[in-house]
């Protein structure tokens, strides 16, 4: 049997990854651990310190005390650390968000906005989906904004209030000529279907994108392979 080890910083990342694997990987085992201290200090300091890196290299190591076929990490605020630690290991080593990124730049979408309720999120998201798209060459436009207001609707799973906010927040986009927007938090995966719906806008989200990413890794010949090697194939909604 498959098994996927998940390392979480929140709770709500829990819930947001079960119907994507499920979908993408019937059947696989999953394996979460769980530091919800660690989204709290990121945002109190503003980066990754060692401090909070060794926490994470004790987590990784606990996971791969019984054997796992994959590894995701499912917080955004972490990838730089993954990038890391996928180098030193023989299965795919995922970042939250690398196939998102990947997938909207393969994609037809030229005008893309990015949407998170913590900043530094956005910042991190933002950048690496820059330098991906200035790899490809593509003539991409990328629109922003932080909804911190949404937080707490996301902490206390108030769906109904969270899809307002966030709609209403990238609403305007539209007159922009935004063809599709990408959630870069996990915690914001469950109200995709109600935004786009709200807005006439494309959601992407983190949590389909890795599955289907998985997927592909693990159904190729030689797992140990680097993220940023892969590619996503175009093809139907799943968000």
């Amino acid at each position: 049997m498959t098994t996927i080890g998940v390392v979480h910083a929140t709770p709500m990342s829990l819930t947001a990854l079960v119907g994507p694997l499920a979908r993408w990987l019937p059947g696989a085992a999953v394996r979460n651990v769980l530091d919800d201290s660690l989204l709290v200090e990121l945002q109190q300091h503003g980066c990754v310190t060692p401090a909070l890196e060794r926490r994470l290299e004790r987590l990784v190591t606990y996971l791969l005390s019984e054997p796992v076929d994959a590894l995701q990490f499912a917080c955004s605020g972490f990838a730089p650390v993954v990038d890391r630690l996928s180098a030193a290991l023989d299965i795919p080593v995922r970042t939250p968000d690398g196939a998102l990124y990947r997938q909207l730049a393969d994609g037809p979408m030229r005008r893309i906005g990015l949407v998170a309720t913590v900043p530094t999120a956005l910042d991190s998201a933002e950048q690496r989906l820059r330098a991906l798209l200035a790899d490809r060459g593509g003539p991409t436009a990328v629109w922003t904004v932080a909804v911190p207001e949404a937080l707490p609707m996301a902490q206390a799973g108030d769906q109904s209030a969270l899809a307002a906010t966030l709609a209403a927040a990238i609403r305007p986009w539209r007159e922009d000529g935004v063809e599709g927007v990408a959630f870069v938090q996990y915690s914001l995966a469950p109200v995709a279907d109600s935004v786009s719906q709200r807005t006439g806008l494309a959601v992407a989200t983190g949590p389909d994108a890795a599955a289907r990413d998985l997927a592909i890794a693990l159904a190729r010949p030689g797992r140990g392979d680097s993220e940023h090697a892969s590619t996503v194939p175009k093809e139907q909604d799943h968000t």
